[in-house]
């Protein structure tokens, strides 16, 4: 009984259930997020090798050359399916050249053996063509694993161990078998590589829509977060990331207000208006540091956050975008469109633990200050309260 259940044939239906499985799974899920395309290249791959696992069901009952090349062949199509998911994962796009020079290589590889008539050698070459795409896949998966650690890593050595089953296989074939044999060896070496090889694409398969699902969750976190016209953080998130941040070192606020641009809406719509600020917040961008925080806190007001920053330093960072944005002609239908912006700093003391929530304020008084001192000015707070 229990050599009948680790039987190769049996093993081989096993891996042909399982991949069938997850081709309609992944499809499915597909289906519901267009926009993770390498779970197509997946499902397709995935269906290749459903293909492949019933043509090798039928050279392990009745082995045949050609029956044995077209299993073969089929398998390593699945194969390097797997590198061209491992690369749409990476890159967002499908490695369509890539992909047919590594199918083209493969076939060469098997077909060789089988025209001359060596069974043994064509599947033991087999094995081999597809240890290097498993590893070619594995090295995909470990080059991201910095978007997603765990799952990128879990990706690549479950790769790695499938290809390793492949390989000692290819070896044995090589060493220990006639280059005439036919058909598949009846050795644990064999059942091994089956079972690690219906246990690893359940994983993969798994690991690839839980990655899915994280970053579905991912992408909603970040839409929560962010102002959708701008781009950039919202007031919400401003607060949550720079509450988390709160230190011993200096920071400074800046808070910016467009002015007058009520009137920029009226006289010429809000799609002018929208552009207007999608213009300062270029300008803006442009000014900062990546470790520095922006976002749109009001409908024309923006804050941003500047760490490790001290007061001198935070207002030349507000004046050059000040004196930007002055200058900026924005050309729309209804003509030339010129703005300003004031704008109020507040640092924290040096060495002194501060909280986002007074530094906002402080730069709300500075900016109350600017607005009513005619606008188009950097103002800062004590102990050294000026503009310029």
């Amino acid at each position: 009984r229990i050599r009948m259940i680790l039987d190769i044939g049996t093993i081989i239906v096993m891996v042909g259930v399982t991949c069938a499985g997850l081709t309609v799974l992944t499809f499915v899920v597909w289906l519901s997020h267009r926009e993770e395309r390498f779970l197509l290249t997946w499902s397709i791959a995935t269906l290749i090798l459903v293909g492949s696992m019933g043509a090798f069901g039928f050279y392990e009952q009745s082995p045949s050359l050609l029956i044995g090349w077209i299993a073969a062949a089929s398998t390593a199509v699945g194969a390097v399916g797997g590198w061209m998911t491992a690369m749409h994962l990476k890159r967002r796009r499908l490695a369509i050249w890539g992909g047919a020079v590594r199918i083209a290589v493969a076939e060469i590889a098997i077909a060789a053996p089988a025209v001359s008539g060596l069974p043994g050698t064509m599947i033991a070459a087999f094995n081999i063509v597809v240890f290097l795409c498993l590893m070619d896949a594995a090295s995909v998966f470990w080059s991201i694993r910095k978007e997603t650690r765990v799952y990128m890593t879990s990706l690549a050595v479950l790769s790695t161990t499938i290809g390793a089953t492949f390989l000692l296989c290819g070896l044995h074939l090589l060493l220990f078998e006639q280059p005439d044999f036919l058909g598949i060896p009846q050795t644990a070496l064999e059942t091994v590589n089956g079972i690690v090889t219906l246990f690893g694409l359940t994983g993969m398969g798994a690991l690839m829509l839980t990655l899915v699902h994280e970053r579905i969750a991912n992408q909603h976190r970040a839409d929560a977060m962010t102002d959708a016209l701008t781009g950039l953080l919202n007031r919400r998130a401003l607060l949550d990331i720079g509450n988390a941040s709160g230190t011993h070192d200096s920071a400074a606020v800046i808070i910016f207000d467009l002015d007058h641009f009520k009137n920029v809406n009226d006289t010429h719509g809000h799609a002018v208006g929208d552009l207007v600020l999608r213009r300062f917040t270029v300008i803006c961008r442009q000014a900062l540091r990546a470790t520095d925080l922006a976002a749109r806190i009001g409908g024309e007001e923006f804050a941003v956050v500047l760490p490790g920053t001290g007061e001198a330093e935070a207002i030349l960072v507000a004046d050059r975008i000040r004196r930007r944005f002055q200058r900026e002609e924005i050309e729309t239908d209804s003509g030339t469109v010129q703005c300003t912006v004031s704008a109020g700093v507040h640092a924290s003391p040096r060495g002194s633990e501060w909280q986002l929530h007074d530094l906002l304020l402080g730069a709300d008084l500075a900016l109350y200050e600017a607005k009513n001192g005619g606008r188009n000015q950097v103002c800062w707070t004590e102990p050294n309260r000026g503009r310029s």
